[in-house]
């Protein structure tokens, strides 16, 4: 797997003019756990780790607190709303004390996937799965990262109904800026670069494109492609100039963006890949397989090649990246507009915080002076909750 990758009655209650209204099972309305101005939201990734869902989790930290809201990452405290960010330990405790909370999935381990990688699926992928279809079944509100990882869920594991939502991960399109185009183009490739196809796919591509171009290779290498990097570094034979650098901090990773003019994203079945959304912010046309949620993102900033799933060193997977890598190229400055352009339509950080706090009818923002508590919103939800005779 390359990333993991029926409803009770709702209840309504006003606090000052505003309402806040939670479905599923377990709904109850939001009580302000804190008192006064504040709203605490736990989140179980404190976005310090690497990798895309610490990624999100950061920005997502950052952005509700400049809305006004309380973080908490400890499960044992009082909070007023959940979000589970991929993983779901925890989720027991929030089903059982009836705290508002919504799922973000990624997909699951795919069985097709192993054979094609030489892999066997164990043990430990069933168990990993298992909590994925138990979270999915037992939580009031899921999102679903793109369309495609849905589907792979519905398929594999459950078929959620209703009270979901398909929302895409989003960036600031004040962060994430494109910069100038350069007389020799740049091809990059980043994320967490695990199994030696992800470099093996960049080197071929660039053997076979008969452009100039340079390459950009940025994120956290794995032992296979440490090696693959190493032999091509070492073996001096192409003209083509070749950049690693390294895991970069955010900030070092947008600069260097401005820097690119495509992204080759050779991953078959991501569910939405955050450097995929980065790239297209910044103005980087997206070269990648169709197979996958990344087909949902590109839009007309990129062009999208068929393959078959995971077949990653087959001379049409080959033939057909190259080919739209040279389209892309032909036409860069087109291809780098239109990225920008459907970045900001769809993958604006802006829009993705409204629609997860919309999915548990929680305000947008937090005003002074309209969220205080009332007491006798409070008897209500007791009442509420209180068991029926």
């Amino acid at each position: 797997m390359e990333d993991y990758g029926s409803g009770a009655e709702a209840c309504s209650v006003g606090f000052r003019g505003s309402s806040h209204r939670v479905e599923g099972p377990g709904a109850v309305s939001t009580v302000l756990s804190r008192g006064g101005d504040q709203m605490k939201i736990y989140l179980n990734t404190d976005g310090t780790g690497r990798g895309g869902p610490n990624r999100w989790a950061a920005r997502f930290i950052q952005e509700l607190r400049e809305r006004g809201y309380v973080v908490t990452h400890d499960v044992n405290t009082r909070f007023d709303a959940a979000y589970l960010n991929i993983a779901t330990a925890g989720i027991e405790k929030l089903v059982e004390r009836r705290i508002p909370f919504l799922y973000r999935v990624a997909g699951c381990n795919i069985p097709e996937w192993f054979p094609v990688m030489g892999k066997l699926m164990d043990d430990a992928h069933r168990q990993q799965n298992d909590l994925i279809r138990h979270a999915l079944e037992i939580s009031p509100k899921v999102i679903y990262q793109s369309q495609w990882a849905k589907a792979q869920l519905d398929r594999l594991l459950y078929k959620r109904e209703n009270h979901f939502a398909v929302v895409y991960n989003g960036v600031s399109k004040d962060f994430f800026m494109p910069g100038p185009s350069h007389d020799v183009p740049v091809i990059a490739a980043a994320g967490s670069l695990r199994y030696r196809y992800r470099l093996k796919t960049l080197f071929r591509l660039s053997d076979e494109l008969a452009l100039p171009h340079q390459i950009l290779i940025a994120g956290a290498l794995d032992s296979e492609n440490e090696v693959v990097l190493h032999e091509r570094l070492q073996a001096g034979q192409s003209d083509v100039k070749v950049r690693y650098a390294g895991d970069l901090a955010e900030p070092d990773w947008a600069e260097a963006l401005k820097r690119c003019d495509v992204l080759f994203h050779p991953v078959c079945g991501d569910s939405c890949p955050n450097v995929v959304v980065e790239a297209l912010m910044s103005g980087v046309a997206i070269v990648a397989p169709r197979f996958g949620g990344t087909a949902e993102l590109v839009g007309r900033g990129g062009i999208l090649f068929e393959c078959e799933p995971w077949d990653y060193f087959s001379p049409t997977y080959t033939k057909n990246a190259v080919d739209a890598c040279r389209n892309v190229l032909a036409e860069r400055a087109h291809y780098r507009r239109e990225a920008r352009l459907r970045a900001e339509h769809l993958l604006d950080l802006q829009q993705m915080v409204d629609a997860y706090l919309q999915e548990l009818n929680l305000p947008k923002r937090i005003v002074p002076g309209i969220m205080k508590k009332s007491k006798v919103a409070i008897a209500k939800v007791k009442d509420h909750l209180r068991p029926k005779k």
